[in-house]
């Protein structure tokens, strides 16, 4: 599952720092078995906060090949 929330394969997941993933997890409501967390997402998705972000222009933009 950590490979998939963070895009990586098996081998770099498990280079990453257990206490960390275990926070993250639990943090997330990934370990519970019963009770769930209430997720939300933003309507009209990621274009309604990143265009607003990207028109202040106050920070630099990297972009990843």
């Amino acid at each position: 599952m950590g490979s998939s929330i963070w895009s990586c394969n098996e081998d770099e997941i498990l280079n990453y720092p257990l206490v960390s993933y275990i926070q993250f997890m639990n943090n997330h409501g990934l370990l519970s078995i019963g009770e769930q967390l209430q997720w939300y997402s933003i309507e009209k998705g990621s274009n309604s906060y990143v265009s607003k972000m990207l028109n202040k222009n106050n920070f630099t933009v990297k972009k990843v090949p």
